[in-house]
This record gives C-alpha cells, structure tokens and sequence, in this order.
C-alpha cells in the first residue's frame, strides 16, 4: 500500500517589494536557494511573491530567511491571507503604479512638448525657462523619486537595473537644463526639462499598464485554478524512476508547496496537476 512519507517542511510565502524585471526575480532566487535549510524555492515577478519550502530541522528560521532577503536590496515579509483584498479606491488610484500619477505627470509634462508639436508649422514658442523648471521639478523629484530610491539600492549591492538606468538619463537631461539656464538664462530652446519629464512619464505608463496587466493575469490564474487538483503526490527525488520499481515514497502535498524540477506521481484516472514533462 502507498503511503506519503512524512518529512519535517514548511511552505513559507513571502511578499517581495522592490522587484521590476526579471534580473530581479533571479537575484532574489539565487539568494533563497542559497540559504542552508531552503529545500526549493520559487519567485513570480507578477504577484512579487516568493514560495519557499523550508526545512524545519535546519537552524535557520524564516525570519533569518527574510532578513537575508533584504540584505540583497529588496522588501520581505510574510504573506498575509488578506494580500488580495481590494485595495480602497484613493490607495489605487495614487498608488506607485496607479493610474493618478501617470495622469499628473503627462499634465504636467503637456505644456513642455506643446513647442515640440508647434515647431514643423514655423510656431517657435516655449514656457519661460523658470515655468519649464517649476513643471519639470515635481516629474523629476516626486514622480520620479522611485527611480532615484530602488537605483540607489541597486548600485550599492554593486549591481544595475532599470530604475538605475532611468535615474542617471534624466538626471543628466535635467542636470544640463538647471546649467544651462544659469548660464544663459535667456536660451528658452536650449533646454532639455521636456526629455527628462517625458522620459518619467512613459516609463512610468508602462509600470501602470504592468500592473493592470498582472491584475488581470492574477484574475485569470485564479479562475484556472479553481479546475486544477488540489493536491499532488510529490515523488522523493532520490528515488531512480525504472520499470517495476516501488513508487511509494512520495508527499501529498498542495499546489502551491509543488516547485519546479520536483517529480511528481499520477496514477490512473488521476488529472495531473501540475504542468510539467511525462
């Protein structure tokens, strides 16, 4: 008769701030699977949360776990039941990647591509060079103060990133206008306030039309999973796969503590739970 094989693990979610592409989810990855007593782990950029299965028998705990995490540069804490719960209605609207910031900063950043669109129909205006800084100013320092916080965190782990990189261009476009209008004041179209606002604006366009796209993924993937099996019988890696070979030492574990590379038993009649190679 087959019966799971006990063994003394614990599933642990945490929820991991800070991540923005994919050099991200692997480095927080890489750090998890390196921590003595971390038997699997798993990071999803689009619910930016990380699945670890931990061995209860090591020394290390999952607080141990979380401040390793955040030593790389990133947030950690343990999930809550109630993540998912609807957020209310000013929170997402002026949220990080909401839709209210993307909508101040374009207005703001209008009047300094007007003279941009006027100039092919022989039209050469522009705001004053102090009205082009007082509407460059807030894009720069407050819309784009996440840039400046999760890039410098990145170059003091000695590493790079996007946010970095979005930092330093238009710091450097912006930087050059504040000189060049002490220098010469009167050189309206020798200014480059429009490059740097517009620049925050998209990038920060397309982290709303990511967040709304990983809302729609996450509604997605909950309906599926709603079809799925809840439970899987995870074999002991040890054990070498031949014909006639005795396959009882497995785990019934839930879905969610199931992490790639795992070998997993289906029996006849049996949906398979989980995507994978037969």
């Amino acid at each position: 008769m087959r019966t799971p094989k006990e063994i003394n693990s614990e599933l642990f979610t945490l929820d991991i701030g800070g991540m923005t592409c994919a050099s991200c989810v692997g480095r927080v990855e890489k750090a998890l699977q390196r921590i003595p007593g971390v038997e699997a782990a798993s990071v999803n950029l689009a619910t930016e949360q990380a699945k670890i299965r931990l061995n209860l028998d090591s020394e290390m705990t999952i607080d141990s776990v979380i401040a390793l995490v955040q030593k790389t540069g990133y947030e950690a804490k343990l999930s809550t039941p109630h993540k998912n719960t609807p957020l209310n209605h000013a929170h997402t609207f002026w949220g990080a990647d909401c839709l209210g910031r993307v909508l101040l900063g374009f207005s703001l950043s209008t009047p300094l591509l007007i003279p941009m669109f006027l100039m092919p129909f022989g039209i050469h205006w522009a705001p004053s060079p102090e009205w082009q800084l007082l509407l460059a100013s807030p894009v720069q320092f407050f819309l784009g103060w996440r840039f400046y916080k999760a890039g410098f965190k990145s170059l003091m782990l000695g590493t790079g990133n996007m946010d970095l990189l979005v930092a330093l261009g238009t710091s450097a476009a912006y930087g050059l206008s504040v000189y060049q209008l002490i220098a010469s004041p009167h050189a309206v179209h020798e200014l480059y306030f429009e490059a740097s606002a517009v620049i925050i604006c998209m990038v920060l366009l397309g982290k709303w039309l990511e967040a709304r796209a990983k809302q729609q993924t996450s509604a997605a993937i909950r309906a599926l999973q709603k079809l799925w099996p809840e439970h899987a019988k995870v074999l002991n890696q040890n054990i070498p796969i031949a014909e006639g070979a005795p396959l009882d030492q497995y785990r019934d574990l839930p879905l969610e503590q199931v992490f790639p590379k795992d070998r997993v038993l289906v029996l006849p009649g049996e949906r398979i739970p989980v995507d994978g190679l037969i």
